[in-house]
């Protein structure tokens, strides 16, 4: 068995999450090479990496979520770990908060919008403090939390083109979260992301992690999600609010490294072990 996987770069497999799957495919006897969109071109219609002509191949792992020719790359597998229509709308938190509406799933208010209300008004919809996102941003990027009319007018300055989520701030979770691992709709591994400073928790901003029980909750959030979705691998953040979990946001691309020093859960082996049950399927 043979596949492709996808990332920014071909020599990436000093990244954690990458070298692990490189690993435990090798482990299983899995050719997996991995492919760099930015240094992938499409010539006359056919994909190239460097000068090699791309064949096909029995699978694709997903972990890069943008450009023409990641969408291209999905053409040469037979089965994609995440499909490409999941992935590409699930890369919008929109676009997540909106689908997850109507599920038993507590979800934040939350507004998408360019910049047309003024701070007053967001705070009378949303509260104050409330949180801005940018729609495709990860690891923490392009979050930020509005306290009073400066930050709400600087943001506005610098993102006054784009379309984003403003968001009621969870006040229970200030500085803490939780994340699990879901593989096809099985919640695997879940852990407490904990800020060493500020309201972002996430691990890639130097945040601490420890094991987070996985209780019946969570495993109905995720069964919830999976229905949705469809995806194969995802990671799920909640937020820790006063009488249940709150929706946070879905992760297509998950990262494991926090999850399994956390845990001690082998996730990418579970991952391979997942793809090999089903990439014929």
């Amino acid at each position: 068995m043979n596949g492709y996987l996808i990332e920014k770069y071909s020599n990436m497999a000093g990244a954690y999450t990458s070298g692990r799957l490189m690993e435990e495919a090798k482990l299983r006897n899995i050719k997996l090479k991995m492919l760099g969109v930015e240094d992938t071109v499409i010539r006359d219609g056919i994909l190239h990496c460097g000068l090699e002509e791309l064949s096909k191949v029995d699978f694709i792992i997903n972990r890069y979520k943008y450009g023409v020719r990641k969408d291209e790359l999905n053409a040469l597998a037979n089965r994609s770990y995440n499909e490409l229509a999941g992935l590409n709308r699930y890369i919008n938190k929109a676009s997540e908060l909106m689908d997850m509406q109507g599920l038993d799933i507590c979800l934040p208010k939350y507004i998408v919008a360019k910049w047309q209300f003024t701070y007053e008004e967001l705070v009378s919809i949303l509260g104050s403090p409330f949180v801005v996102k940018g729609l495709q941003g990860s690891q923490g990027n392009q979050v930020y939390l509005v306290k009073q009319p400066k930050d709400y007018i600087g943001l506005k300055h610098q993102y006054q083109e784009q379309e984003m989520l403003f968001e009621e701030f969870i006040r229970e979770s200030y500085g803490h979260d939780v994340r699990f691992l879901m593989i096809a709709g099985q919640v695997t591994a879940c852990m407490e992301r904990i800020s060493k400073e500020g309201f972002r928790s996430n691990f890639a901003l130097g945040g601490t992690v420890k094991s987070y029980p996985i209780d019946d909750r969570i495993r109905e959030i995720g069964a919830a999600v999976y229905a949705k979705t469809k995806l194969d691998i995802v990671g799920v953040d909640l937020l820790l609010g006063a009488e249940d979990y709150v929706f946070c946001e879905i992760n297509v691309t998950p990262g494991i490294e926090g999850i399994e020093l956390a845990t001690q859960v082998n996730a990418a082996g579970q991952i391979m072990d997942y793809i090999c049950e089903t990439v014929d399927k």
